[in-house]
């Protein structure tokens, strides 16, 4: 009997903590997931002043940029589309247009630390599979 108590103890234990590690990871990306286009901006630009040591007048440049293009992505999330791989490309497509635009902005030399930057984080980033793929199956 006491080996019937202790093993159930330990199982709800176990899924008490299994629950709340899924429930954080879920807060988490719906926080990420909720932030309006202009927090997304305005973190983007932080984080570039910092890592680029833009100026004033290239941090306001940027986040006007960085605005622009996060309200073009969610208009395209937002609209629901069927097909995911069409949403991709398109955000893609966004995202080059945006990258584009902000070396017109940026010195040769901030040019050249961004490009390692998303070097780096591709690298980081490894041959993961996209989101959610892995309880799908699809991992």
């Amino acid at each position: 009997m006491k080996r019937i108590v202790i093993t159930f103890i330990g199982v709800m234990v176990a899924a008490t903590s299994l629950m709340a590690q899924e429930e954080q990871s879920s807060s988490k990306t719906q926080k990420h997931a909720q932030r309006t286009p202009e927090e997304r901006a305005k973190e983007m630009t932080t984080r570039l002043k910092e890592e680029l040591n833009l100026t004033d007048q290239q941090s306001e440049e940027l986040y006007a940029i960085h605005l622009k293009y996060a309200e073009e992505r969610k208009g395209v999330l937002d609209a629901g589309k069927e097909e995911r791989e069409a949403q991709r490309t398109e955000i893609k497509s966004i995202n080059d247009k945006q990258k584009a635009e902000m070396k017109t902005v940026l010195t040769e030399e901030q040019v050249a630390k961004l490009d390692q930057m998303q070097e780096e984080r591709m690298q980081k980033r490894g041959n993961r599979p996209h989101r959610g793929s892995e309880r799908r199956g699809r991992g």
